[in-house]
This record gives C-alpha cells, structure tokens and sequence, in this order.
C-alpha cells in the first residue's frame, strides 16, 4: 500500500483500509493492532499499481499473544494478490511462513522485495499480466490470537536512489539464518536468509566451497546431531550469546548438538530449554559440542563464547542432596564439550576441541568431558552448579588454563585407562633371511609409497596436515 499518511501501513491505525476478516482493532504491545483468532486474512484494500523500474517491499509486523493448543499446526503467512489491469484478481502467492509461532518469539517481522521481472533478483516476481497488487497476512488454526502491526506494500525508495542496494547483494560463502527467514531461500544474504541452522548447514554441504554460516539472534529449534561438514568455516552467532538460543525439540533433549568434523568452529550461541547428557557416569549425548562420528580430524575443533544454560524457575530442594547417586531429586543437566576419540576416523593425528569461554551454567549436568585419548584446551571456562565440571575418562586429557569451578559436586573427575599393546622383544638373532622379496621391495619403494599417499589422499585421511 502506499504510505500518503505515517499510519497507512498499520492496519489497527487505519482499519478502513483493510479487510479485518472478523478480525478485531485491539490495543498491543506495538500499539494499535488489527487482532486475528482463527482462520482469518487480512487484506490492505487499496490496489498498489506496479509501475516498470520500481520495485516495492513487502512488510509485515505481528506477534502471537495467545498460544494455540497446537502451534505446529497455526500457522502465519505473509503474501501478495495479484491484479491484473482491470483489478480483477490473477493469483496470489504467499512470500513467508511463520509455521508455529508461539507467544515466546516476541515481534516477529519481515521486509522482502518485490520486482516485475526475475532480473530484478526480487524475492518475489509479480506475474508477467499482474498490473497491481495487494498485501495480505492470513492466520491458521483456533484458540489463538496474533496481532498484526504492519501489512504493505511500499514503493521501495532506496530502489529509486541504487537498486543495488534495494536488491541486496548476493554473498558469496556466508550463508545467513534469522527467525524471519525461509527454508526455500538461498541464503545469500540477510534479505535472503534460510530459517533454520540445519537448512543453512545443507547449502553448506551443497555448495563444496568454503563457506560459514551467520545466525541472527532468535530462538531456534533443533532435533540435534546437526553434523557440520569441514569445508564450513564456522557457525557463528551474528550477536552474544544470550541473544541466540538454541533449544531441542520435545523428544531429543538427549542428543548433542554441533557435531564437528576437521577445524570446525562454533561461536556465540546459548544452549538452553532442556538439553540433558544421557548419563552422568558414562556420558555420549547431551552436550553442545562433539565430534562428528567418523570425521577425519587433524585441526583443532574450536568453540568459542558459548554456554549451556539450565532455565527454569528456582526449585527449593532441602540438604541433604545426593551426589553420591547423582541427585536424583534435580535431574540431569546438560553439557558443554565431549571430545570421544572413539567415535571419529582412527586415522586422526590427534583429535581434540579448544574451548574458551565455553561456560558450563548447568545444575546437575557435565561441563567438559574428555574420553578414549581425545583432548580438551579449556580456555577462561567457569563451570557452575555441574555434577562432574572436568572429566576425563579413559585416558582422555584435558588441559584447564585459567579454568574455575563454582558450586557443583566434584570439579576433576578422572577413571578409566586406555589398553596399549607392546609387543614381546624378539632375540637379537637373524630369525629368517628372504633376500629375493626385499630386493622387490627396494626397487619398488618410490612406487609403493606414492601408492600409499594417493590411497590417503584418495580417503581423505590427510585432510587438514601440511604436506610441505
């Protein structure tokens, strides 16, 4: 709709100019709201004509201030009606989906250009006899309420000054995720982002370049064992870490999050909502860093400023608790770093992940766990509340640099041993002498070791080693 007025675009400032649907004009927390309850669509009335070399933004503003018995199944969409020269309707077609919003996501928006051609690199192409058009956001489901603060469609001036900016820049090797994002995008820039970090992780994967990928602030839900390829650069937080939670879905509380494979990195990210480790004595799943089962790693796994934090309101549990039999009466938290030798390549040199500032804020839980020969750096941790805060089983290693330990039950814990086989000394006699087979061997050494390295590298086994 164009903006004649500062409030035109604000369907509970204007309700004239909107088809309301059954929809109510109700006081919210963004000001004057056009409030829907079920299956309703709200429609800004005038047609916006779409003129040859000027692009338009689509916006919406809404919250959801009732949750739906089922928020998986209400869900909220964003788009355009399509007018053809006479204003008689073409089609329309839906621009963003908000699957399963819940009163916890806050203010949810979204901006996207609209163009008449695919040369515009629009996120959205009127149809080729589309001459005008129409916003529209449209609620699903019952027994909710959302509030819809904004529904246009604006004349895009920053189009008029440099179309370049107006159509964004696609990036090259970042690949961005926010809440306002779709999974159908590409991702090749903020207006363009991919809503969640498993969708963004595939176009990693996709591409084969070198690429990172860059999370704008939000909550995002995950089911976990998010396996990162190595040619990915990082998973960055665009912010602190506070800022960017990551939750489980219900069911997979009891998975790792981040498994990395050779020189991952992970940066800036809040692991909250109910991660827990699977066991407190013999600990694989439940913590936000790890290996990825069978990667190759020969660089260093980096995490950096991240937590693992337990929510939930305070509960008052009378001494004595039982950390002998790892009170039962708190559950079990989750954990910030397992580092398993076990699970990766045995053709890594020397597995190991370096945390700094990676806080293990978890009551009940595991901070970091070394096991199986791997190796934990841990930089400028403090672990509160843990039930075992440093942990190394079974000749793993952990090295704690300027480490602290707050609260919790034991701050080292170490048990277990790794077999090591040494062979039985033989005398120091000629056993048996085959003069013939090590000839062969000598001729053929450059070529038996040229076969060996192409082998490796064929595998992918030196991944990562300088071969200088």
């Amino acid at each position: 709709m164009q903006t004649y007025t500062a409030l035109e675009h604000r369907p509970g400032d204007t309700p004239t100019l909107y088809a309301l649907d059954g929809g109510t004009v109700a006081v919210g927390a963004d000001g004057k709201i056009a409030r829907l309850t079920g299956l309703q669509k709200l429609v800004g009335l005038t047609p916006v004509p779409l003129e040859p070399g000027i692009d338009h933004v689509l916006r919406a503003a809404w919250r959801r201030v009732i949750d739906s018995p089922d928020p998986a199944s209400d869900a909220v969409t964003i788009g355009v009606i399509w007018l053809d020269a006479d204003k008689a309707v073409l089609s329309q077609t839906v621009a963003h989906t908000d699957p399963a919003p819940r009163v916890a996501d806050g203010r949810r928006t979204i901006a996207l250009l609209v163009g008449l051609d695919a040369a515009d690199d629009a996120a959205l192409t009127a149809p080729a006899a589309a001459r005008y058009a129409q916003p529209f956001v449209e609620t699903f489901g019952a027994a909710h309420a959302t509030d819809v603060e904004i529904c246009a469609l604006e004349r895009s001036t920053l189009a008029l000054v440099s179309p370049s900016l107006a159509n964004g820049y696609s990036e090259e090797r970042i690949f961005y995720v926010a809440q306002d994002g779709d999974n159908s995008r590409t991702g090749e820039g903020r207006d363009r982002a991919v809503r969640d970090i498993e969708a963004a992780r595939d176009l990693v994967a996709a591409s084969g370049d070198p690429a990172a990928i860059y999370v704008y602030p939000g909550t995002y839900q995950t089911q976990g064992h998010i396996d990162v390829p190595d040619h990915c650069t990082g998973v960055i937080s665009a912010t602190a870490a506070r800022a960017t939670k990551i939750v489980p879905a219900p069911g997979y509380e009891e998975r790792n999050v981040f498994r990395m494979g050779n020189g991952g990195y992970v940066q800036g990210f809040s692991f909250e909502g109910g991660w827990r480790v699977d066991d407190l004595d013999d600990p694989t799943e439940g913590f936000a860093i790890s290996f990825r089962p069978g990667a190759v790693i020969n660089r260093t796994v980096y995490a950096h400023n991240i937590v693992m934090y337990r929510t939930g309101d305070p509960v008052l549990i009378p001494p004595p608790l039982d950390r002998a039999n790892q009170n039962p009466m708190v559950g079990r938290g989750g954990g910030v770093i397992l580092a398993d030798r076990a699970v990766v390549s045995p053709y890594s040199v020397f597995p190991q992940i370096m945390a700094w500032g990676a806080t293990p804020s978890n009551p009940n839980g595991i901070g970091y766990c070394a096991r199986n020969g791997a190796f934990i750096n841990a930089i400028n941790a403090i672990a509160i509340w843990s039930h075992k805060q440093y942990m190394a089983l079974d000749g793993g290693l952990i090295i704690a640099s300027g480490c602290a330990s707050q609260a919790g039950d034991w701050s080292l814990w170490s048990e277990g041993y790794r077999t090591r086989v040494e062979p039985y000394s033989a005398a120091d006699t000629l056993i048996d002498s085959y003069p013939t087979a090590a000839g062969a061997i000598e001729s053929n050494e450059t070529a038996i070791t040229d076969a060996m390295w192409d082998h490796l590298v064929a595998q992918g086994y030196v991944d990562g080693l300088s071969t200088g």
